[in-house]
């Protein structure tokens, strides 16, 4: 049964993520509904066109939780770097550890 409400309610503004701490060099493990609360894969798209916009090497990538099978995604794996550019890509010792974890880094 719909109900009346006085007003309308606000327009919801997107949230801010901090892009720019995420990307400082560092492998970060971020999980859904703490770090951020869309989907995984829409937040490595986000977090993806944030650092293709500014120039920056970024890989994104979103995971299951391995220790419980068949679990959803809910996990996104991060690493960037402002000082490198987005057409560089990953260093050679991320490139080498995403191919160890089974991941083709784009050249």
């Amino acid at each position: 049964m719909p109900v009346e409400i006085s007003s309308f309610s606000t327009v919801r503004r997107r949230t801010k993520l901090p892009y720019e701490e995420w990307l400082d060099c560092r492998i970060l493990r971020l999980e859904q509904g703490v770090d951020f609360f869309q989907t995984p894969r829409a937040a490595a798209n986000a977090l993806l066109g944030w650092a293709r916009r500014r120039d920056v090497a970024c890989v994104a990538l979103p995971v299951r939780d391995t220790t419980t099978a068949g679990s959803p995604v809910r996990f996104l794996e991060v690493w960037g770097d402002p000082d490198r550019s987005w057409s560089d890509g990953p260093p050679p010792a991320i490139r080498a550890a995403l191919e160890r974890a089974g991941y083709k880094a784009r050249q």
